[in-house]
């Protein structure tokens, strides 16, 4: 049924897609909250759903009906022969389209309230006129926040929250992430939010320095994904095997594991434990977008890892697609509160002429959109083949740059601070 207010055909759409194809979810989640559902039935139906992705990753009939079920819910939205005709659509490719109508229906129903709200307190008589005009300017401020950001610009709600996270951290709880003691000094934290670029030189060992990241962070229980667009997903994975058992990487790639087959096995069990994902089949920004999505809404997510920029596929240019992509994983950092860490080369002008610029390789946007930068050098000369300078270039929330003398360790399989075994 269709009128100016509702059209529960697009509802229907949106949930049979979801019913479809669980991935569906994901873009509908993007538009639609439960509320927005005109028919009561579909509102519950939804909601199911979205425990459901939370609670097993995956959407389909049964579980849905088993979800509703559960909560004593099952009649009120329709019983199985109705999730059945829901799923009975030829596509679930338009489920952003028919999710965008739902919403506008919902907002339109917001409006026809708010303005019978209005005809009520005319009807009754106005006493206090700019009070009425006060709470008019009101009314249609908290109308225009359902079509455009849900996050509060007031400086006193922001306060607020600042308010709410200095509690958190004076009662011990956590948000974030602590960087480990090689960066600490400089860099305390990672922070929800955030985008990091770690650039270098062609060889310089940025893999090996971000391996050596993702494990220290594992080590204080962060949540990682790792999008690996230069290697395969067992190199990316050698790399932290190498780093977790301390045995060099040639030994992994060649199987001689000759009296150190327990220790890699419990390196095994140790990226088990950690339940890293690596992708190494993803290219665009909008894929990664989605999985980034997935994972954080199903089991949590603190860092996005992204190997290297400079592989993201798009239209245009080089220039064109990094300054396309930069913007949107800012964005994406943002709007989901991970930090995410992405490698990059360098320009060979900057390695040239040794230049103050930080000259990422494709688009100066890449510097401008990051919070922090690092720069990593590999020192030259007798003595010093495993010597590593990370520099931090920019860094906007802490503020304090400069040098960490770092080095490869003897089996160049970690990032030790200089002065370490």
């Amino acid at each position: 049924m269709t009128d100016m207010l509702h059209n529960h055909e697009a509802e229907q759409w949106v949930l049979g897609s979801i019913l479809l194809d669980s991935e569906a979810l994901l873009a509908a989640s993007d538009i639609l909250q439960p509320q927005d559902f005109h028919l009561e039935r579909h509102r519950l139906i939804y909601s199911s759903a979205l425990d459901c992705y939370q609670l097993l990753g995956a959407i389909d009939l049964i579980t849905i009906h088993e979800r509703l079920a559960t909560k004593g819910m099952i009649e009120q939205a329709g019983g199985i022969s109705y999730l059945s005709r829901l799923a009975d659509i030829p596509t679930a490719a338009n489920v952003r389209h028919h999710a965008k109508i739902v919403k506008d229906k919902a907002i339109l129903r917001r409006v026809q309230q708010w303005t019978h709200t209005v005809n009520t307190q005319l009807n009754q008589g106005i006493d206090d006129v700019h009070g009425f005009f006060g709470s008019l300017e009101q009314g249609i401020i908290e109308l225009q926040q359902t079509v455009r950001e849900t996050r509060s610009p007031e400086i006193s709600d922001i306060i607020s929250s600042l308010k709410t996270r200095w509690q958190r951290e004076q009662d011990g709880i956590k948000d974030h992430i602590d960087t480990d003691s090689k960066l600490y000094s400089i860099i305390p934290r990672y922070v929800p939010g955030h985008l990091w670029i770690v650039g270098g030189y062609t060889s310089v060992g940025k893999s090996t320095f971000v391996a050596q990241q993702i494990v220290d962070v594992c080590e204080k229980d962060a949540r990682c994904l790792v999008f690996s667009i230069e290697d395969s997903r067992e190199d990316k994975a050698m790399k932290l095997l190498s780093n977790i058992a301390d045995i060099s990487q040639i030994r992994l790639m060649t199987g001689n594991l000759d009296n150190v087959e327990h220790t890699v096995n419990a390196a095994v069990m140790q990226l088990r434990d950690w339940d890293i994902r690596i992708y190494d089949d993803i290219y665009t920004i909008n894929e990664i977008r989605l999985k980034v999505k997935k994972h954080k809404l199903h089991s949590g997510l603190d860092i996005v890892f992204l190997d290297y920029i400079q592989n993201i596929q798009g239209e245009g240019s080089l220039y064109e697609r990094l300054s396309d992509a930069i913007v949107k994983l800012q964005a994406m950092a943002k709007e989901l509160q991970v930090t995410i860490i992405v490698v990059s080369q360098v320009s060979n002008e900057a390695m040239r002429s040794n230049s103050e610029i930080i000259g990422l390789k494709g688009a100066g946007e890449l510097a401008a959109a990051a919070d922090i930068v690092l720069w990593l050098k590999r020192q030259k000369g007798d003595g010093r083949e495993r010597h590593l300078d990370c520099e931090v270039r920019k860094n906007r929330p802490f503020g304090f740059t400069g040098i960490k003398n770092l080095m490869f360790s003897e089996k160049w399989s970690r990032i030790i601070k200089r002065g370490e075994k």
